[in-house]
């Protein structure tokens, strides 16, 4: 599978996501920035107050693109359909970890077992049964209760 690298930039200090279509990581004096640039304007973001997610290269069945940090909630017809999952990287795998105690579970895992059970019927990039509904940074309420 062929999937494209890109991330999305998470600034602590606005409290927002940076445009992720126009940064670049630059050394400026020390140490790292991003810097976000819109035609002459140049906008400088001190990597220690950045949050690189990276995109998984899935969609979910909206057509959303999956990112580390997602929220998302599933439907599989398992235990872990009442559960919100967030998107991370672990061990070389992107992974939905649950709230309690349920292990996490591998998107490489998931594709597999779901194709043996004939539940998935379109580009493995696409995700039907995941649905991205917030992330950690803007709702993180959805996962702190």
């Amino acid at each position: 599978m062929k999937r494209e690298i890109k991330f999305r930039a998470w600034d602590r200090i606005v409290n927002g996501f940076i445009d992720s279509s126009n940064i670049l990581l630059a050394q400026i004096n020390n140490p790292y920035s991003v810097v976000e640039y819109d035609k002459d304007v140049h906008f400088y973001h001190e990597m220690r107050n950045i949050e690189l997610t990276q995109f998984t290269g899935l969609f979910d069945r909206l057509g959303k693109e999956i990112y580390e940090g997602d929220i998302v909630k599933i439907k599989t017809g398992s235990v872990y359909d009442k559960q919100l999952f967030t998107i991370g990287f672990r061990m070389g795998s992107f992974e939905m970890q649950a709230k309690n105690d349920l292990p996490p579970l591998s998107f490489i895992y998931m594709a597999v077992q779901l194709r043996k059970a004939g539940k998935i019927t379109k580009d493995v990039q696409t995700m039907d049964h995941i649905e991205v509904i917030g992330n950690i940074y803007e709702n993180s309420e959805l996962i702190n209760n």
